[in-house]
């Protein structure tokens, strides 16, 4: 087998008709390593436009053409770059500051009067656990390529 028979891309997260593009540049924007997204991208495009015109008549839909295609990408992209700017930080988080979800009660949202074990589940352990968090290199350099090289 090719290794671009290796992946398979499925999404059930919402029932609707849209664009492609939405879910391919959020997978692609946010899932690629730098180096690959720079570099392999218009690659990774056209293995996706020719795997999909496997199973689609693209010859009798002048709406699929690798050409309208690019105008889709170029039109709807920005919402997976988006979303890769906005996950950023949390993709790339230390798990020790993850907030465990799965407990957090309505009492560990009670303001001032909420207590250490409640502070941890919500990730407060101290307001300068955000600040240096953001000023990872790597949350960087991801935001500043995506910006740089993408918008």
């Amino acid at each position: 087998r090719r290794s671009s028979d290796l992946m398979k891309f499925v999404d059930f997260q919402v029932a609707k008709v849209g664009s492609r593009v939405i879910d391919l540049s959020y997978a692609m924007y946010t899932s690629l390593q730098i180096p690959v997204l720079n570099e392999h991208l218009a690659h990774l495009l056209r293995l996706y436009f020719d795997k999909f015109s496997e199973h689609v008549d693209v010859h009798s839909r002048p709406d699929l053409t690798w050409e309208a295609f690019l105008d889709e990408w170029n039109t709807y992209r920005l919402y997976g770059l988006v979303m890769a700017l906005i996950f950023c930080p949390a993709m790339n988080a230390n798990p020790d500051n993850i907030p465990d979800f799965e407990t957090l009660t309505m009492e560990d949202f009670a303001g001032q009067k909420r207590s250490a074990s409640a502070d941890k589940k919500v990730g407060a352990k101290n307001k300068s656990d955000f600040s240096n968090f953001m000023k990872s290199e790597y949350i960087a350099a991801r935001v500043i390529n995506l910006v740089k090289n993408h918008i």
